[in-house]
């Protein structure tokens, strides 16, 4: 019984979990639009020149962390920094889940 309840809390934690990420992909995606992020690094998350990086697949981690560097001003980009400046944590986290979840090609 008790292997029972603890398998059906786990399978409802993971559920929500995904419900979750699938909002924050979904929010990513429309800020990707709405920031201008979509004119560099494309709505597939692939730069559209050899100057803009591909974000397309990168961990999440990762771009959560660049973009809060560029916010900051630790990491110095004038097109970045501008970009970045006032997006939000949550904002953040959304657009970098968007652009690792989009497929490697």
């Amino acid at each position: 019984m008790k292997y029972q309840i603890l398998t059906a809390a786990i399978l409802a934690a993971i559920s929500v979990g995904a419900m979750a990420n699938e909002k924050a992909i979904e929010s990513g995606s429309e800020l990707a639009q709405v920031k201008g992020c979509v004119g560099c690094h494309g709505m597939d998350g692939i730069g559209i020149g050899p100057t803009f990086p591909n974000l397309a697949g990168q961990h999440s981690t990762y771009l959560v962390e660049q973009l809060r560097h560029y916010r900051s001003g630790y990491r110095n980009n004038a097109i970045m920094a501008g970009q970045a400046v006032n997006l939000t944590d949550s904002e953040i986290f959304d657009l970098a889940s968007f652009y690792a979840n989009q497929p490697l090609r």
